[in-house]
């Protein structure tokens, strides 16, 4: 036991002759919860964690929220009145009798006042089909922001979020969110959805495990425009109206989909340079269309500025059932040079066709089998 005290002694003392601001630092990387406990180490430890420049929440480190619920609000009003880096809140469901709303809130608006430049707001369990927040009510009216990085769970993305005041915002992940809410009063509206068009430093989107619908769908797309976008991944997402994206610079796009009930996206993106394709193809009659291809070609057609394309099994299987469709028209891939595939069966018709319109005088084609090849010598010939 005396050994255990010397060697945490000794571990803060090492600690505490470092500079003040690595000592805040280091801290930074630690749970706020953990960050307090280092306060018992010494008397010179007392007040360190009111400097750390990082708040990071967990209300699974409390078996009760009101325990949690106090522990927040006695960090915000005793932490030192200095600005902070990042705040991260992670909300997991514990007592659906409790109000949360004034908590999430308060934390919200702490960060929004301390010059934080990444904040994360995962409020988990807590919205399901009773307890959904709109981003309006739980941000207010946000007329100027220092946020750089933005990363939502589980909020419903109203029309708030389109008018808010995140002009120097270069980061927004939101991760299963509902986006192309209609509140009451705009059931009967039919002009698109763009949340984005006021983020006009916006450099990396990321959507995942997103819900995105609305009213009168067949008269309305969900726009995605961004002058300087230049990363956008949309993974998992379950899109029940048509989506446009438009972004001259940008440069990668994934789109991993199971449930693209109205299509694939329509692209405008001239400066594309790598692109990560998989999509099931399971049910093309729930796409209401005559001709698989009607979705399928467009898509080819918006990468045709991509170099790099890794197409997945789901996608590979849905071409090769339309190969005499495709080899009708020519490629539309003109720029591309690496085509990776990740196959059940060696698609050498596909991969001949898809680089038939390219430039490029040394295709670089790697084939990723998830079954074993009788003929290795043939894949490693399409693999060279």
């Amino acid at each position: 036991m005396n050994n255990c005290k010397k060697v945490r002694r000794t571990v803060s003392d090492r600690l505490s002759n470092l500079p003040e601001s690595v000592l805040y630092h280091i801290l930074s990387f630690l749970d706020t919860k953990s960050v307090v406990q280092t306060s018992v180490l010494s008397r010179a430890w007392q007040r360190a964690w009111k400097h750390v420049p990082a708040i990071d929440l967990h209300s699974n480190s409390f078996k009760k929220f009101r325990k949690f619920k106090s522990f927040v609000s006695r960090v915000l009003s005793l932490r030192y009145d200095l600005n902070v880096q990042k705040v991260s809140y992670k909300y997991y469901y514990h007592d659906s009798e409790v109000s949360h709303f004034s908590l999430f809130v308060k934390v919200i608006k702490y960060a929004l006042s301390h010059g934080t430049r990444h904040l994360v707001i995962d409020l988990g369990e807590v919205s399901n089909d009773e307890y959904s927040y709109l981003f309006s009510d739980l941000f207010g009216s946000v007329t100027d922001s220092n946020l750089a990085t933005l990363e939502l769970g589980y909020v419903t993305v109203d029309r708030g979020f389109g008018s808010s005041g995140f002009r120097a915002l270069t980061t927004l992940h939101l991760d299963r969110c509902t986006l192309g809410y209609d509140q009451e009063e705009d059931i009967d509206q039919e002009e698109d959805i763009d949340p984005f068009p006021n983020f006009a430093c916006l450099k990396n989107l990321v959507l995942h495990s997103c819900f995105i619908e609305c009213s009168n769908k067949y008269k309305r797309s969900f726009k995605i425009s961004g002058p300087q976008l230049l990363s956008l991944k949309m993974l998992d997402n379950s899109l029940y109206i048509k989506v446009e994206i438009s972004a001259p610079k940008l440069e990668f796009f994934s789109f991993w989909n199971v449930q693209a009930i109205d299509g694939l996206p329509k692209l405008s993106v001239p400066s594309l340079v790598h692109a990560d394709i998989r999509f099931w193809c399971y049910d093309l009659s729930a796409w209401n269309i005559q001709s698989p291809m009607l979705i399928l070609f467009p898509l080819l057609q918006g990468l045709s500025n991509a170099t790099s394309l890794v197409l997945d099994s789901s996608s590979i299987q849905a071409l090769m059932d339309n190969i005499d469709f495709l080899e009708q028209h020519p490629s539309p891939l003109t720029k591309l040079e690496t085509l990776i595939l990740e196959a059940v069966t060696k698609p050498f018709r596909l991969a001949n066709y898809l680089f038939k319109g390219s430039s490029c005088k040394v295709p670089n084609i790697k084939l990723h089998l998830q079954l074993k090849s009788d003929n290795p010598e043939e894949v490693s010939c399409l693999a060279q």
